[in-house]
């Protein structure tokens, strides 16, 4: 009888302590370069702004003392668990420390000063989802995201407008300074490239040249203009921390100063700001160069027929190197509005069309064409 009660307790002892060890102690991190001068605010929340949002499986294993969903990453003696605020010499650390099962776990960093919303696509750019994720092995061992840096590092980023008409559009009068930028607004993010980056050094102007320009004194000034026979490139280096950033494109070939999207080429009629963003390694992604399409486009078939697509106005015209079998005309919305398989012709005019984007279709091969 005695060895069947030690043998019981044995087991729930053993149950026990194995599952004690299916639990480990994680640290999640935002850890700030500028000492507190992006991450806090003294005026509101002063030492207590960043929060976080925890993922219920390793909720679960850290009750809240409160009802609120929320979890500081500060000082906070009125709610467990409780997190803490380092101020170190270099940065600081905000900081709180979780029981995390074994298992992937999801977590974000929020700021009260934003509404209690994510720092991402606010403050930085660590990706297009919000939340990030840390597993935790059998043995303890942490893998995946438990830290964020907000560092003041910034990072150099070229924009480009390429004109495909080789000049012809950007610069019809061959001047060589009618293409610049403006700063454009993102939603929600809290810093305009114009305050970032490229802030002129003369007061009052809010442009900033595609080209070289030591004439009217403006820094960053641009890179010459890159010039071929088929395509002119106006580019400028604009330096950047992590975040989210928009420019818009503008020209002034003309006695008025507008928007790309306004006249020349309309790439978005609902907004003409480009976005880009700058990840904390300082890889980009998102728009750093609109294309302008010249009146001709040129393409290689895979069957050797060379084909030869023009654009001018309201008109279409196709020239092939061999006798072309059939030929379709689609609308961006998938509407077929030209149609011939029994076409037997090297080239196919096809007039009064609207401006717009349409896909051609010839001896089964697809083409996209802007008609402008």
């Amino acid at each position: 009888m005695k060895k069947i009660i030690f043998l019981a307790a044995a087991i729930v002892l053993f149950c026990t302590i194995n599952l004690v060890a299916q639990t480990h102690t994680v640290t999640l991190k935002v850890i700030d370069l500028s000492a507190g001068a992006r991450t806090n605010n003294v005026d509101d929340n002063n030492e207590t702004n960043m929060i976080c949002w925890i993922s219920d499986n390793i909720k679960a294993e850290n009750p809240r003392s409160t009802d609120d969903w929320w979890f500081p990453m500060y000082n906070n003696s009125g709610i467990t668990p409780d997190g803490m605020l380092l101020k170190n010499p270099d940065n600081w650390t905000w900081q709180i420390t979780l029981n995390a099962p074994i298992g992937t776990h999801r977590w974000n960093p929020l700021m009260k000063t934003l509404g209690s919303a994510e720092l991402n696509k606010r403050i930085l750019y660590y990706g297009d989802d919000n939340q990030l994720e840390f597993t935790v092995a059998q043995d303890g061992t942490v893998t995946g995201t438990t830290e964020v840096v907000v560092s003041n590092e910034q990072f150099a980023v070229t924009l480009k407008v390429t004109d495909q008409s080789a000049g012809a559009k950007t610069d019809p009068n061959n001047m060589g300074n009618t293409i610049f930028l403006e700063s454009g607004d993102i939603p929600d993010f809290f810093t305009r490239l114009y305050d970032e980056a490229i802030a002129p050094t003369t007061n009052g102007n809010w442009w900033y040249t595609m080209y070289p320009n030591e004439t009217d004194g403006i820094h960053p000034e641009g890179n010459p203009v890159q010039k071929t026979e088929t395509e002119w490139i106006w580019s400028t280096v604009v330096n950047v921390r992590s975040g989210c950033w928009g420019w818009i494109p503008s020209e002034k070939t003309g006695a008025e100063w507008k928007k790309i999207n306004d006249a020349m080429y309309v790439y978005n009629p609902e907004n003409p700001v480009l976005q880009f963003n700058v990840a904390t390694d300082g890889t980009v992604t998102g728009i750093t160069e609109l294309v302008i399409p010249g009146t001709q486009t040129e393409v290689q078939n895979i069957d050797n027929k060379k084909i030869k697509i023009y654009s001018n106005k309201n008109c279409i015209t196709i020239e092939s190197s061999e006798i072309l079998k059939s030929a379709e005309l689609f609308t961006i919305d998938g509407k077929n509005i030209y149609f011939n398989n029994n076409f037997n012709n090297n080239q196919l005019i096809i007039n009064d069309l609207p401006q717009g984007i349409y896909f051609v279709r010839i001896d089964g091969k697809t083409y996209k064409i802007i008609n402008n």
